[in-house]
């Protein structure tokens, strides 16, 4: 029976760095830390996409555009999962009292994320299930890049031009640069520098507990109002179910439900008084 072609997101986190970093340590110690990370990886893709394969440095994953109507849940979760990742690396660096290379080499270690919208087959061959298609060979050839030679970034999410027309959302300071490969030919993408959008506000800051949530509170609504990244992040102390609502949904709840948008304002104020307190 012929497989369907589907139509969605192809998404590869590739971590940065690991070919020079595992020529130069210790095998046993370096193969740990790198499990340890692409474990953070899987986890937060695991939210969202189904994954599709691990490729040693890298997690490949996929979504049908059906599963992911909305393009600003996708940047969210590209954003969360580089902040995991880069909150796990720093934490083992800190707690490791290891003085061999792989150990000591750890901050060497970033994370770029590859994007884009195509068609695909899932094959499954004796219960081995693989993403096969043009697209595919084409999200993986955007790894070798000229993006850190002509920017300096090692932390990147890189954007196919059609990825960024099926999302209908452009975040700000993209660079636009055209990638040639043999049979795909010219390739038009936009990166973004997530390095800055994560990291900046939190460098030379220790985490630190600001506040603390309780069944049925809300979270997250400031920045679904103003648009602005979040400057804060929810760490579950247990098991939770949550409800997820995105931008649209939740500007059309207030329109319509004049006590919800009341009840958000009362939950601003409470939350503006923490902070001055």
């Amino acid at each position: 029976m012929a497989s369907e072609t589907q139509h969605g997101y192809l998404v590869l986190a590739d971590i940065s760095g690991y070919t020079s970093y595992l020529a130069q340590v210790e095998l046993e110690h370096a193969n740990e830390i790198l499990t340890d990370l692409l474990a953070v990886i899987v986890n937060q893709f695991k939210q969202a996409l189904t994954i599709s394969k691990l490729e040693g440095d890298a997690v490949f994953a996929n979504i049908n555009e059906s599963g992911m109507p909305n393009g600003e849940r996708l940047l969210e979760l590209i954003e969360s999962t580089y902040f995991h990742f880069r909150r796990r690396r720093d934490a083992s660096q800190r707690q490791t009292t290891c003085t061999c290379r792989a150990c000591q080499s750890i901050p060497s270690l970033d994370l770029k994320f590859f994007v884009h919208h195509g068609d695909y087959i899932v094959q499954d061959i004796s219960g081995i299930r693989e993403l096969v298609g043009s697209d595919v060979n084409l999200i993986h050839r955007l790894t070798k890049n000229h993006i850190t030679e002509q920017t300096g970034w090692h932390a990147y999410t890189l954007f196919t031009d059609r990825t960024l027309e099926h999302i209908n959302i452009r975040p700000e300071g993209l660079h636009a640069q055209t990638e040639s490969y043999e049979h795909l030919g010219a390739i038009s993408t936009q990166s973004m520098d997530i390095h800055p959008r994560i990291i900046a506000s939190n460098e030379g800051h220790p985490e630190k507990e600001i506040a603390r949530r309780a069944a049925g509170d809300v979270v997250g609504e400031m920045s679904l109002i103003s648009g602005d990244t979040r400057i804060a992040s929810v760490i579950a102390l247990g098991d939770v179910r949550v409800l997820c609502i995105d931008r649209l949904n939740f500007e059309s709840l207030l329109r319509e439900r004049p006590e919800v948008s009341l009840a958000v304002m009362r939950e601003l104020c409470k939350r503006l008084k923490e902070r001055s307190n």
